[in-house]
């Protein structure tokens, strides 16, 4: 008979949130917030750069960048071709 949940590895995020911390660790700081605000606490580029105190223009930037370096950071290279 199986179970009626499957076991939960509950440590199996820390890899992910570790790889994903390192790779946050490794942008500038206001790309990080831009990241921050946008991915995490779910803001428009407009009340991004309302809290921010800049042009809409400057966070698109800011954003575009982070992403392109995120997207060739290393730390998530596992998490984008699991084995």
């Amino acid at each position: 008979m199986l179970p009626e949940y499957a076991d939960v590895d509950p440590t199996a995020g820390i890899d992910e949130t570790d790889a994903v911390m390192r790779a946050l660790d490794g942008l500038p700081d206001d790309q990080r917030t831009a990241v921050v605000l946008r991915y995490y606490a779910h803001l428009t580029e407009l009340q991004m750069a309302t809290v921010l105190g800049v042009a809409a223009g400057t966070v698109k930037s800011r954003l575009s960048r982070a992403v392109k370096a995120l997207a060739q950071d290393p730390h998530l290279a596992e998490l984008r071709d699991p084995r």
